[in-house]
């Protein structure tokens, strides 16, 4: 379906999260990943994507190995799921695009923006 998007065309893509370790986050793979950076990168439609990029343990490193040829907004938000209190935690999610917005850092320190709606 992607592959026949054309210019005119608007691309989101919430894939489960890659990396995250949890049933539903591990139905995503390296390679579904890639191939979905592939077909992306060779889109003539608009593209947003959205994925985590940290939290306080790690950092989601396909950001950088992947997406980091695109556009990326960064928002820092508070994870109300979790078997435990201690387990909510916040988490710095990526949205990546292939287009320039008011709030596009290619700066990989990206904190905290907010997003206007």
């Amino acid at each position: 379906m992607i592959e026949n998007a054309s210019e005119d065309d608007f691309i989101y893509c919430d894939p489960p999260y890659i990396d995250r370790y949890n049933d539903y986050f591990n139905s995503w793979n390296e390679y579904d990943e890639n191939r979905l950076c592939v077909v992306l990168s060779q889109t003539k439609a608009k593209f947003l994507l959205s994925t985590w990029r940290s939290n306080k343990y790690r950092e989601n490193v396909y950001i950088k190995s992947l997406w980091s040829g695109f556009n990326i907004d960064a928002k820092e938000h508070f994870y109300h799921l979790g078997a435990s209190e201690k387990n909510r935690n916040s988490m710095t999610e990526a949205l990546i695009s292939n287009f320039v917005s008011d709030n596009t850092q290619k700066d990989f320190s990206i904190k905290n923006i907010q997003l206007p709606l």
